[in-house]
């Protein structure tokens, strides 16, 4: 059984590499069948790995602190990135880039599936906090493809933005309760925090939607918004806030939106 597990990363990542690769070169009629398979596919991974019974992991002789071990709470980033990345393959219109988008997404899929394998099976080889800064990654990817997916409907199907806002306040909601839960908080101790980072975020959404920018610049802002809200709460739940965290991520968030904003193309 072991055996049959450890083959789950590799098997699935190739299926999702294979099915996203089929949908940039095949017929447009091939997404109805591709995108429930890629999902079903994901969703089936996650359950074949996570055991049904609970099990306390150990890492170098230390107890981890308790780490979600709930498949439903687990499958939220892997199933997100995977979705995401179909509505943003759809929207792009450059080749190259299309492909370099599936290898991410590909990769960051067999991290994550490896991850969660040695969490449960091959726990003296896991890294500590490994599976959640996999996470942490999936999940600002798969926010930046759904949130410029979001913008990219925007523009060409010219939807109204407080219909998308609700999409945006789910895919907020749901990426920032599996961060919270991936790194041991409990509900009690964040739904709050998850509520104003979902006002927070649909408002900014709001209003990046009149700028005069490309989608996915618009997405690059609003995800860099998420990312700074959604890691600096975490670290103020768990009592790690200090300064030299909040000056490193305004910092690392700034200094993208400077290198965005001298290369953006605006019209």
């Amino acid at each position: 059984m072991i055996l049959a597990r450890r083959s789950i990363p590799f098997i699935a990542t190739l299926l999702v590499f294979l099915g996203l690769e089929a949908l940039l070169i095949g017929k447009s009629s091939w997404l109805y069948f591709l995108a429930p398979f890629l999902l079903i596919v994901v969703v089936l991974s996650i359950f074949l790995l996570v055991p049904k019974v609970n099990t306390e992991v150990k890492s170098w002789g230390l107890k981890i602190y308790n780490i979600s071990t709930s498949p439903f709470d687990i499958l939220i980033s892997p199933l997100l990135l995977v979705f995401s990345s179909l509505f943003f393959l759809i929207l792009l219109s450059s080749v190259w880039l299309r492909h370099v988008s599936v290898i991410l997404v590909s990769f960051l899929l067999f991290l994550f599936l490896e991850d969660i394998f040695y969490y449960f099976f091959r726990v003296k080889k896991y890294q500590v906090y490994s599976l959640e800064n996999i996470s942490s990654y999936v999940n600002l990817v798969s926010f930046f493809f759904f949130a410029s997916s979001m913008y990219g409907l925007v523009i060409f199907l010219k939807l109204d933005v407080w219909i998308l806002s609700l999409g945006v306040a789910l895919a907020v909601f749901l990426l920032a309760y599996q961060t919270m839960r991936i790194n041991g908080l409990s509900w009690r101790s964040s739904w709050l925090y998850l509520l104003i980072i979902v006002l927070v975020c649909v408002e900014i959404f709001w209003t990046i939607g009149f700028w005069p920018t490309s989608f996915y610049i618009n997405g690059l802002f609003l995800s860099l918004v998420f990312y700074l809200i959604l890691n600096l709460t975490r670290y103020q739940i768990l009592n790690k806030l200090e300064r030299k965290i909040v000056a490193r991520y305004l910092i690392i968030s700034l200094v993208v939106v400077l290198i965005t904003l001298g290369t953006a193309r605006w019209v």
